[in-house]
């Protein structure tokens, strides 16, 4: 169903430059796929993230895994190198788990797992975690806060995020309306939220003239605003 590409961008124009690539994730059996990929740099190289699929049946089930993988360009091609699937939460493949943001902090590497309710964080050491935090997530009126874009470091040494959450609308059988918007936290352990807007700064609009794939009735999701990257 979905596959990942990479193309780099023009630094001062942000316009393409050169072809597209795809890349060759982890190779996965039929009714599987990656999506939600998200770039992020970790001791000066870049990585990407990304959720496995399995068994997905549009609109019924499916169960779904986090990994991350190191980037090279090698030959004048992107290749994908070593790969990993963190040993944490419900990451084994028998449940969902989707949405966990990378980011870098004092050399090593760490991620959002968790942003509604309680925020957790965690650090990493290749596919084993060896510290969690956490504190009181964000509040907020538009649905439950999940993941969105590696945080930035802003200059007073705070991190911003934009996020994404959803609400149910009354229109059948779209469902959800998706939100997006931003908050901050501290840039220590244990990284507690500071800040968040008061308003979404996007939201998923009926005029942007989504046509319904008959294949996915059922679970279609036109009023979608997904954020992944901050610049």
């Amino acid at each position: 169903r979905c596959a990942t590409a990479i193309v780099q961008i023009d630094e001062t124009t942000f316009q393409p430059k050169g072809k597209s690539e795809w890349l060759k994730l982890s190779p996965v059996n039929a009714g599987c796929h990656h999506e939600d990929a998200r770039l992020f740099l970790f001791r000066g190289e870049p990585y990407l993230s990304y959720t496995e699929m399995s068994s997905y049946q549009p609109g019924r089930d499916y169960s779904c895994v986090m990994k991350y993988a190191k980037l090279r360009f090698k030959k004048n091609k992107w290749e994908v190198g070593e790969s990993w699937r963190p040993h944490f939460g419900r990451n084994d493949g028998r449940a969902k788990e989707k949405n966990w943001v990378f980011f870098e902090h004092d050399d090593e590497l760490h991620a959002i797992y968790n942003s509604g309710g309680d925020h957790k964080v965690i650090r990493l050491k290749g596919d084993r975690v060896d510290a969690v935090y956490e504190s009181m997530g964000p509040a907020w009126h538009f649905g439950p806060v999940r993941g969105g874009t590696p945080p930035v470091m802003q200059p007073d040494g705070t991190y911003i995020t934009v996020f994404h959450s959803s609400l149910p609308t009354e229109k059948a059988p779209h469902y959800v309306r998706y939100y997006a918007a931003a908050y901050t936290f501290d840039g220590k352990p244990p990284f507690t939220p500071l800040r968040i807007s008061t308003r979404p700064l996007m939201a998923g609009s009926e005029s942007d003239g989504h046509k319904v794939d008959p294949r996915y009735a059922d679970s279609w999701k036109p009023w979608v605003v997904f954020p992944c990257g901050i610049v």
